[in-house]
């Protein structure tokens, strides 16, 4: 066996094992990381509770989803959105997490257009860097409503730029009594939950 056929061996089993640890530490973390979600979301002035991830059933299917990476979720009250989601991803020994807020809906025709939906952040010329703005990108009539909410485009403008890098992404989730938005964080603030609680309304008069 060539040296090139050792190293490929050897990486892949470093790679299996990287990503077992990571799953394993998404198991582990996700509770905890749970309980300081909903503490900081009651800090806010949310009402959050823990539930179990069996609430959410498939909606053609009727079987109940079950992941073992995230063993519960927060049920949301007094919000557009409905659920919050903490999701971990693993990756080879690192994990990134997500927060998934899930808008109930009616489920999507078959022969309804949908797409996702992603926020696109329009920027001053290098001299003078920063954010002017904010200009949604997808689905035909979500993204038009979202675009024409000045208001929504004024809070946006006041969240903290760390929520912002990995983007709002809006997903359909045709076969899901659901729709999803996902931000790249795995905590919040008040200006960006406002926004997000504006997007969830403007998805509940789309689908």
């Amino acid at each position: 066996m060539s040296s090139g056929s050792i190293f490929s061996i050897v990486l892949l089993i470093v790679t299996i094992v990287g990503f077992i640890v990571a799953r394993k530490r998404i198991k582990r973390e996700t509770p905890q990381k749970l309980d300081a979600l909903s503490q900081q979301l009651r800090a806010i002035g949310v009402k959050a509770s823990r539930v179990s991830e069996d609430v959410l059933m498939d909606q053609y299917s009727g079987r109940i989803r079950k992941s073992m990476d995230n063993p519960g979720l927060l049920r949301v009250q007094g919000r557009q959105f409905d659920y919050l989601r903490l999701t971990g991803t693993a990756q080879q020994y690192n994990v990134t997490y997500f927060l998934d807020f899930l808008v109930n809906r009616n489920p999507i025709s078959s022969g309804q257009k949908v797409s996702s939906t992603i926020l696109k952040l329009k920027n001053r010329p290098a001299i003078n860097s920063g954010v002017t703005g904010f200009h949604w990108k997808g689905d035909t009539v979500l993204a038009q409503r979202l675009n024409d909410d000045h208001h929504l485009n004024d809070i946006l403008l006041n969240v903290d730029r760390k929520y912002l890098k990995g983007g709002i992404t809006v997903y359909p989730e045709r076969e899901k009594s659901y729709t999803r938005i996902r931000i790249t964080s795995e905590l919040l603030e008040l200006e960006l939950l406002k926004a997000l609680d504006i997007i969830a309304g403007h998805i509940k008069r789309t689908y």
